[in-house]
Parts: C-alpha cells; structure tokens; sequence
C-alpha cells in the first residue's frame, strides 16, 4: 500500500543533494508519494535545477515548522549537527544524519527524544566487499588487519576550491580522522568494540588547510591488533582493508571491488558503483524510519565511533 511521507532537509549542499536524489530514486522504485521541505540558512538562494520542482517550502533555521515529519534529514555541516539535532529531533519520527555525528565528543545532548528513530550514516558498510567479509570471513580467524585509505583532497570536488570546504576547516569538522571515520565504522561492524586505541594525527603536508591531513590508529580488539593510515595528500587513491587470518591474507580493495586471497589467488570481482551501496543504505534506513527493524546505528553507536575518531574509548 502506498504511503505518504512528509520529509525535510536540514542543508542541500553536495552531500545533502547525493541523499536527496538516491530519496527519489526510492520513492520512484516503491511508488509512494512525497512531500518534501528544505531548512537552509539562506532562502532566497536559488535552488539546484533538478530539485527547483521537488522542494515544497524552504524555512529558514529560525523557523519551526509546523506539523510532525516522517523524516529529517540532517546534511548540514558537522558543526551545526548538535544545534540541528537538538532543535528538530522534536518534530520528526526518524532522523538521518550525516557522518560523522558532531565535530566534537566533548559534548552531550542532554535531552533526547527516544519517540524518534535515529540513524548516522554508515555507507560503507553496504558495499558488497564489506557485506561479504561480515558473512563469510570468520572474525576469530583473524589476527590483525591494516586499512588504508589515501587520497588527494584537492582533487575530490571537480569545480570546488578545496581550501573553502568543510574539509579543510576544523572548526566545520574537517579533518580526516573525522572525515574518514569510514574505516573506525567497518572495523567495528566487522569486528565488534575495541578495548585500547591509539591516535597519531597532524597536518604535515604543504596543502592550504588547518585541519589534520593525516591521521593513524593503533586498534585493539580482543584477540586481534589492527591498525588504520588516514591521509588527504596520497596522488593515487588508494582504499584497501588487509585482513591477515590463519589460513590465508585477504586483501578488500573497496574502490576496485575486489577481494583477493593473495596466498590461495582466489579473487572475487564485485559490480558495484557508489549509488549501489549509497542506495541499499537508503533503503535500509527507510525500514528503521518505517519500524520493520532497529536502528544499527543509532546516537549512542555513532557517539562511541565519535570517541574512537578522537582516539579515545
């Protein structure tokens, strides 16, 4: 049965603007019905051409909408998640925020709405090489694991100064220990919570920034080490994740969408493109907003992931 759902972004920019599209591809494929509002912090900007007929009102952050939303979207800046969340999570059923959850985990949202259903986005974890390490690769079988994630920040948004965006300013929560929390996610997905970790970060590179261009951990699991290299002036992207078990060691490439058993030469190819996993979150956190199941990524997960990004349990 077709449903309507009313629904709202906090922020449009090119993250908010990904969520939106991989949003209507949804309802396109279901067939529900949508009305959908924007909170911005300029109304009279001109919206993006694909979405000028889409967006039923546009509210300033002053305002307060009038009604209860079936969804909020939050996919403003970092630095604005904690101000965001604690005004709107009063007006929503469900709520999806962008990763990371705050800039900072020296903070505490001292009144939660446990009516709404939240959920911080985790992307990663619904790419195919990842979902077949959780279901077909014993985690007591391994020792130890690398994941490497290296590329060249200027080169990310085609047409954007990247000393301008978030990425580059730590006061917006730049920076890639909190950019690329990716790889503190997965490993505890895969793995479960870790007892100690470790945190070397800095900006040691000649790019215009004073966010952290690089950043290492040193993760202990029970019954396995694992560490994790951050940058954002690697000139070859590079995303791997080596998992070294007793029989074998496995190499996840998540940009090529391989996963190589280097000692037997057995390689798995995966067909995948980033609107895949982009869409299978969508369409997971559609169920969590729609009851069928539990959040697996709620405030409390992501604040914990928040923590280990600082280096801290």
């Amino acid at each position: 049965m077709s449903k309507l759902w009313k629904i709202a972004f906090c922020g449009l920019g090119s993250i908010g603007s990904r969520h939106l599209r991989d949003l209507l591809w949804y309802f396109n494929e279901s067939g529900d019905s949508f009305s959908i509002d924007l909170i911005r912090s300029d109304t009279t900007r001109a919206l993006p051409s694909e979405f000028s007929e889409i967006i039923n009102k546009q509210y300033s952050y002053e305002d307060t909408p009038e009604g209860l939303y079936d969804i909020i979207f939050v996919t403003n800046p970092t630095s604005q998640h904690f101000s965001t969340i604690s005004k709107y999570q009063w007006i929503t059923r469900s709520m999806f925020i962008e990763k990371p959850l705050f800039s900072s985990d020296n903070v505490e949202l001292t009144e939660i709405n446990y009516q709404c259903r939240f959920y911080v986005a985790c992307p990663i974890r619904y790419k195919q090489v990842i979902q077949y390490a959780k279901k077909n690769i014993d985690s007591q079988n391994v020792l130890s694991s690398i994941s490497v994630c290296s590329s060249y920040l200027p080169e990310w948004r085609k047409g954007t100064d990247y000393r301008s965006c978030y990425s580059s300013i730590s006061a917006l929560g730049g920076g890639v220990s909190l950019d690329l929390i990716h790889e503190l996610d997965y490993l505890t997905y895969l793995f479960g919570e870790p007892t100690e970790i470790t945190n070397m970060r800095g900006k040691i590179s000649r790019l215009e920034l004073d966010s952290d261009d690089i950043s290492t951990y040193t993760i202990r699991f029970p019954q396995k080490i694992c560490q994790v290299y951050l940058d954002y002036f690697g000139r070859k992207d590079i995303r791997k994740f080596l998992l070294f078990t007793t029989d074998d060691t496995i190499q996840i490439d998540l940009l090529e969408n391989k996963i190589i058993f280097l000692k037997s030469g057995h390689c798995l190819e995966f067909n995948e493109c980033r609107d895949d996993f982009q869409r299978e979150e969508i369409k997971h956190f559609i169920k969590i907003a729609s009851g069928e199941t539990e959040s697996d990524n709620d405030l409390c997960k992501a604040f914990k992931t928040l923590r280990y990004s600082f280096g801290r349990l």
